[in-house]
């Protein structure tokens, strides 16, 4: 459901068209009082805690998008105070919304609401809360990290599990949210990732976010091949059933904290230190691990802090050779790599499960 805006005019409004959007400008300022706040953002390896409430916000514009990545789009997003921020830095967060939204409501909560805010504050309690469909961001933050664009992804999944805050455990919706930035994010990769193994003892899953996203996961990758995600199957679930921990034996046939105790203590194999380079982001950017020749197979990567699905660039010495699948057990597509590739082409790009080094 929409959130209300509870504005009271001070001023006449006039109205401009433009060719790209339709701005509505109030002349004097209006004053937007935020609900308590269902969740909110700081950063991946942030501590769950209970949501700060919103500070009033004083509109200065607000307007629905109507620019070309909107065109055709069944969902509405309206922008508060976008004037406060970098232009270029709104269009891309406007343009990763109508790219990753309507994945995320597919996924997780097909009758979420198809419209949703974003408003700017300089007052703001948190990097980005959401409130409902009401998403606010730290004017300050978006300044000082405007590569920073897969926000958007973190909080627009908060705001199609609105109805969930009150029904999931706050770790499995802040983990949620960090696992669909990691699956759907179109900027992450080079300033932001989830923990690719499990590396110290003060990770655990009940901290949410990066630490369980990456739980989730590995989850997915040992029990639920060619599966609906666990973090969206519960999430399905919990929309017309309540929860209890015992799902994820229905889920997976074991109980949380034996999975817990398996993620925690799955081997890892010592690094490799020639060899081909994989990387989780394009032009050989993100995180690196080396392989040499053999066959790696889903647990094999695993071991080596590969995680399924996560290799966007190959860099090949000379006199290497790469297969690489899109199933496990080096089955279904396939592509051999003789040279170096920077941008993996699309038939491959992030969808390797298995690969033979020659």
């Amino acid at each position: 459901m929409l959130q209300k805006k509870n504005n009271t005019a001070l001023g006449n409004e006039f109205i401009l068209f433009s060719q790209k959007y339709l701005t509505v400008f109030s002349i004097l300022l209006l004053l937007v009082s935020c609900g308590g706040g269902s969740s909110h953002h700081q950063n991946s390896n942030a501590s769950s805690s209970s949501s700060s409430s919103a500070s009033s916000v004083a509109v200065i514009s607000t307007y629905n998008v109507l620019g070309p990545c909107a065109e055709s789009s069944p969902y509405t997003l309206t922008i508060t105070n976008g004037n406060l921020i970098n232009s270029g830095h709104l269009e891309k967060m406007i343009c990763n919304f109508f790219a990753t939204y309507p994945k995320i409501v597919e996924l997780l909560n097909p009758n979420a609401s198809k419209t949703i805010t974003f408003t700017f504050s300089p007052g703001a309690n948190d990097i980005a809360a959401a409130y409902g469909t009401n998403i606010v961001y730290l004017t300050s933050y978006l300044a000082e990290a405007p590569d920073d664009v897969d926000i958007v992804v973190h909080e627009t999944t908060h705001a199609a599990q609105a109805e969930l805050v009150e029904k999931l455990p706050r770790w499995i919706i802040e983990g949620t949210a960090d696992f669909i930035r990691d699956l759907y994010g179109l900027d992450s990769k080079n300033i932001w990732s989830i923990p690719r193994r499990y590396v110290d003892n003060k990770k655990h899953y009940t901290n949410g976010y990066g630490d369980a996203a990456g739980f989730f996961k590995w989850i997915d990758a040992i029990y639920r091949q060619n599966q609906l995600p666990v973090a969206a199957e519960i999430s399905r679930t919990t929309l017309t059933t309540p929860y209890t921990d015992d799902i994820w034996v229905a889920l997976t046939g074991k109980s949380l904290d034996a999975l817990w105790n398996e993620y925690v203590n799955f081997p890892v194999t010592p690094p490799y230190t020639t060899g081909v380079s994989v990387f989780n982001g394009a032009n050989f950017t993100g995180y690196e691990v080396k392989l040499e020749r053999g066959n790696y197979d889903l647990q094999d990567l695993l071991s080596l802090g590969v995680t399924d699905n996560q290799i966007a660039s190959i860099k090949i010495p000379d006199g290497y050779k790469v297969k690489v699948y899109v199933d496990i057990n080096f089955a279904g597509e396939q592509k051999v790599f003789t040279s170096t590739s920077p941008v993996m082409d699309e038939a491959m790009l992030l969808k390797i499960s298995s690969l033979i080094v020659e």
